[in-house]
């Protein structure tokens, strides 16, 4: 993955004969991930629309019912992801476009010209919910539910341990934005240091 995502990066970095380097703007995201939310939206309308129980009944087996209810979760998930990005560019031209003090726009403007790492962010953290909320309902449905088993030690441990392994992906996410942002203030220091001695307030 770290190879690929290298290669992809570095397609958009030119270096002249003079030995200048500069990078190429990059394309502005694309909204395709509605395609997956749509779809996954459907798959959930056909599995809880009123009087659709007794058809899949009879048409599928519960155990085929539950794939197709973990392949929504996962569409979710995925156009989640692949959306957030879009999402985030758009909230930044939004933003700039109606900004009223300097630390809006230029905030704004930086979403704008790099709104991939923050929307990747974002929609890791909102899948990290997604899954919890999933992992909170098939919980009651396991423990108090009409097939409810009550306080299994199998079932408690593997929850608890999802539980866990959900916590430290959120951690590795915070963790992950706050080094990015701590890089792109290390890479526009020349920038920040003109605004600065052009009079911006550094807070």
């Amino acid at each position: 993955v770290g190879v690929v995502t290298g290669w992809r990066a570095s397609r958009h970095v030119i270096v002249t004969p003079l030995g200048v380097t500069r990078r190429q703007a990059l394309p502005p995201p694309r909204p395709w991930g509605l395609a997956l939310v749509g779809a996954a939206v459907l798959l959930g309308l056909v599995l809880f629309s009123p009087g659709m129980g007794e058809v899949l009944n009879s048409l599928i087996s519960y155990d085929a019912q539950t794939v197709v209810l973990l392949v929504a979760i996962l569409l979710a998930v995925l156009g989640m992801v692949s959306l957030a990005p879009w999402l985030a560019y758009r909230l930044g031209r939004w933003l700039g476009n109606r900004s009223a003090s300097a630390v809006t726009l230029l905030a704004a403007r930086q979403l704008v010209s790099d709104p991939r790492p923050s929307g990747r962010a974002a929609a890791a953290v909102g899948a990290i919910g997604l899954i919890a909320g999933g992992a909170g309902t098939i919980a009651a449905d396991v423990f108090v539910g009409p097939t409810g088993r009550g306080a299994d030690p199998f079932f408690v441990g593997s929850f608890l341990l999802l539980g866990l392994a959900l916590l430290v992906a959120l951690v590795v996410t915070t963790s992950t934005l706050a080094v990015h942002a701590v890089e792109s203030l290390l890479d526009r220091r020349r920038t920040l240091a003109s605004l600065v001695a052009a009079g911006t307030p550094p807070s």
